[in-house]
Parts: C-alpha cells; sequence; structure tokens
C-alpha cells in the first residue's frame, strides 16, 4: 500500500497515489451514476403504471410538456457545490466550522471521557518524555482545532513551554481565549483564529516540537479534519516533530437487523391516522445513508476486518481514497446467539468503527489506545452502520466476500465522504453463492 498506511490491506499495487485516488473517484462517480439510473428507471416504471396525468405533471414541472421522451429529472445541487473552484471551497469551510459554534457539540465531546481521557493520559503520563527531554530549547506545541482548548490546557499544565491554539470557528476561539484566561495559562497558550491552511506558516526556528489534535470523524474520516493535520506536520511541525495520536485504523464487521434502529413503526399510526407513506419513503433512503449509531456488541456477527490503518507520521491527503478487499464470515458466538435464520446469519448491514493509538514511539512512559469500538465503552462517536438493500444469509462455511472503497464527496463537498461497498456470498473456496451486489454510502 501507499507508504503513509501502516500494516493493513490497502491501495493498488503497482498505481502511484494520485493514480489511485484518481480511479477511485472515478469508480465511486460510475458507480453513483449507476445508482442514479437505476432509481430513474425505477420511477420512469412507477409513473408509465400510474395514470397519464401523473406523467403529464412530471413533464410540466420539468418544463418538458411539448416534448416527447421521458422527463429529465435534475438532482438537488448541494450547498456549495454549484459555486466555482474556491468560493465553493470556502462556503464548504465555512459552514463546517459554524458547526462547532455552539456549546452543546462541545460539551458532548469533553463529556466524552474515553476521549478526553486517552488524550490527558497520553499528555500528562508522558510529560516527561513529550516536555522535558533535553531538546536544548523550550518545548513548543501546536493544537490542531482547539475548540475550548483542553487538549492545550492539558499540554501547558504538563509543561509545555509555548502552545499554539488554532481553531477555524471566530465563535469558540473567542470563548478558548476566556478559558485560557481564567485558568492563568495565557502566558503560554495563544489562542489563533482561523483556518490553519490561510495562516502564515512559522519559520524554521519557531516551528512546533509536538502536534494534537483531536481530528477524528465518524467513521474515522469524515469531515476531512486530517487533512488539516497533514497539511499542519508539513508547515509548522519541526523534522522528526511528535504528533499525537499518531496512529489510526478502521475496522469493519457484519451485523444482524437489530443493529439499525429505526423507529420507523411510528409512522404507522400517528394520532389514529395512517401515514404509512412516510414509511415508505424513508425505508427507500435508508440503504443509501450511513446511520451514526450505537451498536450493540451482541449484533456483531463476525470478526472484524482492517480496512484502513493509517501512520499519521506519513499519510499523505493522497492516501485518504483507497480501496480494500475483504473477506468475513460469522463468528461462532454469533451463531449461538439468537439472530439465526435456521442455520444461518442474517448480514443486514455492515457496521464501521476505529481506533487510535498514542504509540511508544512519541509515548514511551504509557501507551493510550482510544477505542470506538462496540466492545469499548460508549464514545460521543458511536459506530457507522451501513445498512444493505440485499442482506444475506450466511449459513456456517459460507465466507462473505467483496471490495471496501473510500472517497470524497462526489457533489463538491470535500468534507464529506462516499462509501462503496462490492460484496456476495461465496464458499470458503471462492465459488459465488450469491451475485454480486454494489451499495453507495454518504455522510
Amino acid at each position: 500500500g501507499p507508504p503513509g498506511m501502516a500494516e493493513g490491506p490497502t491501495g493498488v499495487a503497482g498505481q502511484t497515489p494520485s493514480v489511485q485516488s484518481e480511479a477511485l473517484a472515478t469508480r465511486l462517480e460510475v458507480l453513483q451514476l449507476r445508482e442514479e439510473v437505476w432509481r430513474l428507471q425505477a420511477q420512469l416504471q412507477r409513473l408509465q403504471e400510474g395514470s397519464q396525468p401523473e406523467m403529464d405533471e412530471l413533464r410540466q414541472a420539468s418544463g418538458e410538456a411539448e416534448t416527447e421522451g421521458p422527463p429529465q429529472v435534475q438532482r438537488p445541487t448541494p450547498k456549495g457545490a454549484s459555486e466555482p473552484g474556491d468560493r465553493g471551497r470556502q462556503r464548504v469551510d465555512e459552514d463546517y466550522f459554524d458547526s462547532y459554534s455552539w456549546f452543546g457539540i462541545h460539551r458532548d465531546m469533553l463529556a466524552d471521557r474515553p476521549r478526553t481521557t486517552a488524550y490527558q493520559q497520553a499528555v500528562e503520563e508522558n510529560s516527561s518524555s513529550l516536555f522535558r527531554q533535553p531538546l536544548g530549547h523550550e518545548v513548543s506545541v501546536l493544537d490542531v482545532g482547539c475548540g475550548t482548548s483542553i487538549l492545550s490546557l492539558f499540554c501547558a499544565r504538563a509543561g509545555a513551554a509555548k502552545v499554539t491554539a488554532v481553531d477555524g470557528s471566530t465563535f469558540i476561539a473567542a470563548v478558548a481565549r476566556d478559558v485560557v484566561k481564567a485558568n492563568g495559562y495565557e502566558g503560554i497558550i495563544q489562542v489563533v483564529e482561523g483556518k490553519l491552511e490561510d495562516l502564515a506558516p512559522p519559520s524554521e526556528e519557531q516551528k512546533a516540537d509536538v502536534l494534537v489534535s483531536e481530528w477524528m470523524g465518524y467513521a474515522l474520516l469524515f469531515e476531512s479534519m486530517l487533512d488539516t493535520v497533514l497539511y499542519a506536520r508539513k508547515h509548522w511541525l519541526k523534522p522528526g516533530g511528535k504528533i499525537l495520536p499518531d496512529v489510526a485504523h478502521m475496522y469493519m464487521a457484519m451485523a444482524s437487523p437489530e443493529a439499525v434502529h429505526t423507529d420507523l413503526d411510528f409512522w404507522n399510526d400517528v394520532y389514529g391516522f395512517d401515514m404509512h407513506c412516510v414509511r415508505v419513503r424513508l425505508e427507500g433512503t435508508l440503504p443509501k445513508e450511513a446511520l451514526v449509531q450505537k451498536v450493540p456488541k451482541e449484533c456483531v456477527i463476525s470478526a472484524p476486518v482492517t480496512v484502513a490503518s493509517l501512520d499519521v507520521n506519513t499519510v499523505e491527503v493522497e492516501d485518504l481514497c483507497f480501496a480494500t478487499e475483504f473477506e468475513m464470515q460469522p463468528s461462532e458466538e454469533a451463531c449461538q446467539a439468537p439472530h439465526a435464520v435456521g442455520e444461518a446469519l442474517r448480514c443486514s448491514s455492515f457496521v464501521l468503527w476505529f481506533d487510535t493509538h498514542f504509540s511508544e514511539r512519541v509515548c514511551p512512559e504509557k501507551q493510550v489506545v482510544l477505542s470506538t469500538s462496540p466492545y469499548a465503552p460508549p464514545t460521543h462517536w458511536h459506530q457507522t452502520v451501513l445498512p444493505l438493500s440485499t442482506q444475506l444469509d450466511v449459513a456456517p462455511g459460507e465466507v462473505v466476500r467483496g471490495r471496501f472503497s473510500l472517497g470524497r464527496g462526489v457533489d463538491g463537498n470535500s468534507r464529506r465522504i462516499c462509501i462503496a461497498l462490492e460484496y456476495a456470498k461465496c464458499l470458503p473456496d471462492g465459488t459465488p453463492v450469491t451475485p454480486s451486489y454494489t451499495q453507495l454510502h454518504s455522510m
């Protein structure tokens, strides 16, 4: 795989990261267009089976009442996607930073004890190696996406001489300054407002010794904040500087129908009225959505496979679009559980989670792992569920083989991610039992 990938099956042999990224983006666009064609064909068939007035109404709505042929249906353009180049990206970034300009989301993150204490332990229980080793100068820290400044405060309390805390939200940067002042660290922590990529990089002498950031999004890579961390690594961190955390892994496993909680039954009877039509519409969109939910460990019916392993010290932005083959089979524990359909287990979705490591390389005194696994204490990230339009009943001795692909949003929003699943049920020798199905999810 690419040099930035830690152990784990990623990448396409014989291709450079840029070629892989372009090929994957094209593949995802083809899959999405194919799905759109299927949707329009199904819509056209329903209309043809209905009344002629419905056909005329749709033609009029699309401006084609006087033309022959099927109606042209335009897909809505996402916010920011239709704007040219830099302005569109700027609009996406503005919306992103605005989403962090309220206290509720910061309270959720601060109250997430597995998340916050992982950083606290990594910083404070490795203070000697991080901040007091004989470097010949005082140790400086860069906090990327500082939020309320909690990670900066940990570093200052542990002995950092200088901390530069950067956040793109005007609102939360002002809050961070007040928090820093209230705790008496204004002489150590400097809060800088702005998108890091738009700020003037420091001189070589002023670059940071340590880079700390809580960059992980849902399914690890949602919101693309890792891009900024990698930019900071190149332009703001001294050569050989330490990055916390420094390793991340993404996992995927099969899940039973109980893993998806949709509360669709609500629409069957709403104060005595039948709103089943709403349920039908929701059921139609459900398989396309990546759902962020808490998945009970009992709903995981296979051992997890690693779909990505990232070394933050060496990974490049181009490596964050990738594809990997996978193979899963029902676990022995799941085969004894009540999910079975006869002798088979029903796989109705795949579930994603991740963990990040503060490894011995950067934390020699105490290594720390932050896990979002269904088997670990819950976090605000929960897990990401990928519902399947075509479910599989997998019997002991059968396997599910396929390909997992992850790319950037193809709708102009670079902070979104698009996941393509190609999967089939097979015998252990690889003989297919079902056709290969394709499923596209976005978030």
